[in-house]
């Protein structure tokens, strides 16, 4: 699935990822590709305990509004049989500098 969202925020703070995917779940999805976007790491977390097959995750232009990235990759091993995983221009938090392991 890819979803090109644009950097969607409403009033009361959803995002457009929060917005597609809230209270939905995915377990057949092999690939997700998630471009030019915002989200929070709990929603993050959230999808990737809800779809346990996703094998390749693209991740790019997205800008994270809270959490840290760090995190969103460790929860993605954690709950994703991942293959191949592609993080392209990421906005957001980060730890600091050289303490990221992939």
């Amino acid at each position: 699935m890819n979803f090109p969202m644009g950097d969607y925020t409403d009033q009361a703070g959803i995002t457009a990822f929060q917005a597609i995917l809230d209270g939905c779940n995915f377990p057949e999805f092999r690939a997700f590709i998630l471009a030019f976007g915002s989200a929070h790491q709990d929603e993050l977390v959230s999808f990737f305990e809800t779809s346990p097959r996703v094998e390749l995750l693209v991740l790019d232009g997205m800008t994270l509004r809270s959490g840290l990235w760090e995190e969103v990759v460790e929860s993605a091993r954690q709950y994703l049989p991942i293959k191949t995983i592609q993080m392209n221009q990421l906005f957001g938090r980060f730890e600091e500098p050289g303490s990221w392991r992939i």
